[in-house]
């Protein structure tokens, strides 16, 4: 929410909307919950610098992200805001449960503390000269007396989870990552802030606001009328996929699990497939640098289904990948208009000039048209699997290979 949505909030999000259409598509029950986390240093320090509060800065901003979904075609079912008096409920039932759990301590912090990511980093996880290693920038040295939950106690069940659940984090170079960083050994996590103000206060100490990467990340229930233990709540969780990207998946595989183990009677998520990066030509994205694919001037220009085709051709899934307006006109041009549309007006010229509009019933096929209905179907099958297991390039690929055999 610290600026404004460009082609980097919008890949993961056309991602998931893809999976939900898929999942329609075979009759299955969906909820796609998407939305935006409020809180932290971040939102408050852009907030300062225009001069209004961080709430009123988040009303100004929401609707950008809800809006743009609209015209991007985005099937969200739910939009979820870490402000809402939803998530605040939720927030102060399960920050209480894991309270008295015994799980939630009082102690000090003392750590190497990146803004832009808003997250605490090891001594060995730093960069090159103590930097931060997403964003290369020097670090803080923060010491300050907060709460800490127990993460180190749920060391080795995180490892049984993913060794026993190969599927639980994708692509494999996450989940080799996630091991190193378990086997290596966990601590105990800081999850409050005394030092910012802009967040949502500890229900036992409300002098203190909860950290944002750990009240975030409650979302994917709150959202689901948890705190009055609902229908959708009994329904919908646990999750059967969490979509994001690289940077933030060991909030989401190693915290966000254990919390959930900590809770008690609470499931897991099933599968938490993790994107590389999108680089626009070559550079990694960069709001402050201005180098980006900003949304709402791409909307002035074209329409959405070239950037989802592109998005979903080009998607992030095991190693990073580039936006450049050359590959994406020439996908457009020759693969969106070219085969894929191309088939659409074979099909339907052909149809309504020879039969009316109706499609004829044969009497028989020929050995050709045999093999070829074959040749399809495995194609199909194909498609199937790779979106069930959240591969949209294969998927995209096969799509791709069925019109292209058709024309």
């Amino acid at each position: 929410m610290n600026a404004e949505p460009h082609i980097g909030h919008a890949y993961t999000t056309i991602a998931a909307d893809v999976l939900a259409r898929y999942h329609r598509l075979k009759g299955e029950s969906v909820l796609f919950l998407t939305g935006v986390d409020e809180h932290g240093a971040n939102i408050q320090k852009v907030a300062d610098e225009k001069g209004i509060p961080p709430q009123e800065y988040c009303d100004q901003i929401a609707p950008a992200f809800t809006k743009l979904w609209q015209k991007l075609n985005i099937s969200n079912d739910d939009f979820i805001r870490t402000t809402s008096d939803l998530h605040k409920a939720g927030i102060a039932k399960f920050f209480s449960k894991l309270y008295e759990s015994g799980d939630i301590y009082r102690g000090k912090y003392e750590g190497h503390y990146c803004q832009p990511c808003e997250r605490f980093y090891t001594e060995k996880e730093l960069g090159e000269n103590g930097t931060c290693p997403i964003h290369k920038l020097s670090v803080e040295k923060v010491v300050e007396e907060n709460y800490f939950f127990a993460l180190a106690k749920y060391q080795d069940r995180l490892i049984d989870l993913i060794q026993s659940n190969p599927s639980f984090i994708e692509p494999a170079s996450r989940r080799n990552e996630i091991m190193s960083v378990l086997t290596s050994g966990l601590q105990d996590i800081s999850i409050s802030r005394s030092s910012v103000d802009w967040g949502i206060p500890l229900p036992f100490d409300p002098g203190q606001n909860i950290y944002v990467w750990t009240e975030a990340l409650v979302n994917y229930i709150t959202a689901l009328d948890y705190h009055v233990d609902g229908e959708k709540f009994q329904r919908f969780w646990p999750a059967n996929v969490h979509m994001m990207a690289k940077e933030i998946t060991r909030f989401h595989v190693i915290i966000w699990p254990a919390m959930l183990m900590g809770y008690g009677d609470l499931n897991l998520p099933y599968d938490v497939p993790a994107n590389e990066f999108l680089t626009l030509e070559g550079k990694q994205l960069s709001t402050s640098r201005n180098w980006a694919v900003w949304l709402p001037d791409y909307l002035e220009r074209y329409d959405p289904d070239p950037l989802r085709y592109h998005v979903a051709a080009t998607m992030p899934e095991s190693s990073d990948s580039d936006f450049s307006w050359h590959d994406f006109a020439r996908r457009n041009n020759d693969e969106l208009v070219a085969t894929y549309g191309n088939l659409v007006h074979r099909v339907l010229s052909l149809t309504y000039r020879n039969f009316d509009g109706c499609i004829p019933q044969p009497d028989s096929l020929d050995e050709e048209s045999t093999e070829f209905l074959i040749k399809v179907s495995e194609l199909f099958q194909q498609v199937n699997d790779n979106l069930r297991e959240c591969h949209f390039r294969f998927a995209l690929g096969n799509s791709m290979a069925i019109a292209q055999s058709c024309n």
